[in-house]
């Protein structure tokens, strides 16, 4: 999938004065390479390596200039980028837990970006995505249930990273029409993908165990431990991240108040997923103990006389 995106990276160098945009390339260049070896080395790369590479390569993007443009404290304008690239990288790495999951969610974001660099004449951005939609539009074919190919670190490392970048480029450019509300952009877009890396980190933190430990406390595998199959989890999921990303498209036409709505209905939905599904796992937990009880008491009633006697 990032091959056919790397290419217009070549027709993006062509044009003059664009510095940022090669810090762009060579860092999702490294992150391609990064995400192969993960995927060709037998036990993978250790995740403490791959969070220093990962740590480099947002550095280098601040180093260039890449970077938030929230608050007047360019220090704190790094720290929040430095979290966000490194955060969003790793949330698509997390979510290519089901076949289709992370390519329909790339191709979502990636539709919704494309608008707002085509509504503000970002042409350059606007060149990158089309490409990974493209490539990621033929992937899916492929990838979706059964998948007969596989995305892999490689690929969600690269395309989380061009996606998080290509946001910063897009919203600092909205800042001069929307003011701080540009910046619920990204969040709204991202909103799936970021509330289950943040719910699964928190989780692991209660359980006193390491952020990088794999466990099925994410959102998808949450969902198929319900008894749901995971074709309908993957379609549940990705029409949920339609709706809420397309709903961010209001933003450009909004007061202050109307994007707070928008902010304030994302985060609802939100918690009406995890408070739902919490519910109900709850529920099952009490079927399961009630069902034991019922079995257990079953045979006793119905054991023969000497098994009970002895």
């Amino acid at each position: 999938m990032a091959n056919g995106t790397t290419k217009s990276f070549f027709s993006i160098l062509l044009y003059p004065n664009l510095h940022k945009f090669y810090t762009l390339f060579l860092g999702a260049s490294i992150l391609l390479i990064l995400g192969l070896l993960d995927d060709i080395v037998e036990n993978g790369i250790h995740y403490r390596n791959k969070l220093i590479t990962q740590s480099a390569v947002a550095l280098l993007l601040i180093f260039s200039g890449i970077r938030f443009e929230i608050f007047p404290i360019t220090q704190l304008n790094n720290i929040i980028t430095f979290v966000w690239i490194i955060g969003i990288m790793n949330t698509f790495n997390f979510l290519d837990g089901l076949d289709g999951l992370a390519t329909g969610i790339i191709i979502i974001s990636s539709s919704v970006l494309l608008f707002f660099a085509t509504t503000q004449n970002q042409m350059e951005a606007a060149v990158l995505l089309a490409a990974l939609i493209g490539a990621s539009i033929g992937f899916f074919r492929h990838n979706f249930f059964s998948a007969k190919i596989f995305m892999g670190d490689s690929g969600s490392l690269f395309s989380g990273f061009l996606l998080g970048t290509l946001a910063i480029f897009i919203t600092n450019r909205l800042s001069s029409e929307l003011s701080y509300s540009s910046y619920l952009l990204p969040l709204i877009i991202f909103c799936i993908p970021i509330a289950d890396t943040v719910a699964v980190t928190i989780i692991r933190l209660l359980k006193r165990k390491s952020i990088f430990y794999a466990d099925r406390n994410h959102l998808h595998h949450r969902l198929v431990d319900l008894k749901i199959r995971p074709k309908n989890v993957v379609i549940l999921i990705l029409v949920i991240n339609i709706y809420v990303a397309l709903s961010s498209i209001l933003l450009l036409g909004l007061s202050y108040l109307g994007c707070a709505i928008i902010a304030i209905q994302t985060l609802i939905i939100i918690i009406g997923i995890y408070t739902s599904l919490t519910l109900f796992e709850k529920h099952k937990k009490l079927e399961g103990i009630r069902s034991v009880k019922t079995v257990n008491l079953s045979e006793m009633v119905y054991a023969p006389k000497e098994e009970m006697l002895n």
